[in-house]
């Protein structure tokens, strides 16, 4: 049942083009919620986005990007591939007013110490809308630091390096349950 639940996320679902998360993957049936401020080439927004643990290394958010004049919806699933230092792989796709996508990201986690990790990856979105489609990609890079347990705060910056891929920056916070 849990492998089938899985496949069906795996192949069904949609996420953002930004990351905004790093390589850590939830626990089964532990979850997050995750606010945070964007800046989105010349526009401000807000993020928001909450996960659960699916089996032991897989889990899937729900998340929303929310800007003056456009939103982003989705869900994605992450699969943890690698412990010490954390890797894992997103995938999923994503909508945004008359648009759809596909996407897929690798990130890598490095913990520094209980208070403090840095997280790096690749992230390439296929948009497909309008008889055509574009293949966007951004590099990203961010910094966890846990205040509390259960509570953290992340800087993370996605710039664009190929295709119509927008450059972001985010601040925000993250609580675990």
């Amino acid at each position: 049942m849990r492998k089938s639940l899985l496949l069906a996320i795996l192949f069904t679902t949609m996420v953002q083009s930004q990351v905004l998360n790093d390589a850590r993957v939830l626990l089964a049936g532990k979850m997050d919620i995750g606010l945070s401020a964007v800046r989105i080439n010349n526009s401000n927004g807000q993020s928001a986005r909450i996960g659960i643990g699916l089996i032991r290394g897989a889990d899937a958010e729900i998340v929303g990007t929310f800007e003056q004049d456009r939103y982003t919806i989705g869900v994605n699933t992450e699969i943890a591939l690698g412990y010490r230092p954390d890797i894992s792989l997103t995938i999923g796709g994503h909508y945004q007013q008359t648009v759809k996508g596909l996407d897929a990201t690798i990130t890598i986690s490095f913990p520094v110490n209980r208070f403090f990790s840095m997280y790096t990856g690749i992230d390439g979105d296929m948009i497909l809308g309008s008889g055509s489609s574009q293949t966007p990609v951004w590099y990203f890079a961010g910094i966890n630091s846990f205040l509390y347990r259960g509570f953290e705060l992340f800087l993370e910056v996605d710039p664009g390096v190929a295709g119509p891929a927008a450059s972001l920056f985010a601040a925000g916070l993250r609580l675990y349950f």
